[in-house]
């Protein structure tokens, strides 16, 4: 599922969105001068869909590779540099779909039926400011269930990862997504899986391996309900 708006560089000139800490988009280019960013479902009132922010650009290639399809131009972006009527909900709220976590089972990730993994998301939603510039960051309850998430697999330096993992380039970036993807070993999610069964799955780019929580210890810090 995809997004359109005019892109890559076309935005206005008010206060970037999510400046701190950065989130980052994935873009395909679909015709000449637009790109389509990727979405996921967005589950406050009302429901619909809203574009797909990762605050690391390892987990958005990750998504990529397994999302966009042979042939197609793609990258990733911060999302402040794209234009922020992407972020525009239909009944004029900003929203986005923050990743937390991707979601496996017996340590092998889930895909749905397209073949794009399953993950954990938040739908983080709000209204524009009646006066003044719009801001649009990530709130400090999303930080904490990260927060909690990442201390569920024992990565509990990841905002500090998290802040390194720029800093390397987008290729040495891309590289170690590509690597992260090749690791891993997937099935297409079943039927009515059990909550209890899924697990919270995370790539670590320090030690290069990939780390898996039971969501029923999720469910117990109130990140996964059944």
């Amino acid at each position: 599922m995809t997004a359109t708006a005019r892109g890559p560089g076309s935005r206005d000139d008010s206060i970037p969105f999510f400046v701190d800490p950065p989130v980052y988009v994935v873009w395909m280019q679909t015709e000449p001068g637009f790109v389509s960013y990727v979405v996921d479902d967005f589950f406050d009132k009302p429901k619909g869909t809203a574009v797909l922010g990762f605050l690391s650009p390892i987990d958005a290639y990750i998504e990529a590779l397994f999302q966009v399809q042979p042939g197609i131009r793609f990258g990733v972006s911060e999302a402040r540099h794209i234009d922020k009527r992407a972020f525009c909900a239909r009944d004029g709220r900003l929203a986005v779909a923050l990743h937390l976590a991707w979601v496996a089972h017996n340590g092998l990730l889930l895909q749905r039926p397209s073949g794009r993994l399953c993950g954990l998301r938040r739908s983080m939603g709000r209204k524009p400011a009646p006066a003044g510039p719009a801001r649009f960051e990530v709130d400090e309850e999303s930080l904490s269930e990260l927060d909690i998430a990442h201390d569920l697999v024992g990565l509990f330096a990841w905002r500090e990862t998290s802040h390194a993992v720029p800093r390397w380039g987008p290729e040495r970036v891309y590289a170690m997504a590509r690597q992260a993807a090749l690791s891993l070993k997937t099935m297409i999610r079943p039927e009515n899986l059990p909550t209890d069964e899924v697990q919270l799955s995370y790539f670590d780019p320090e030690t290069e391996q990939w780390h898996f929580a039971p969501a029923l210890h999720a469910m117990a810090a109130g990140l996964i309900h059944r």
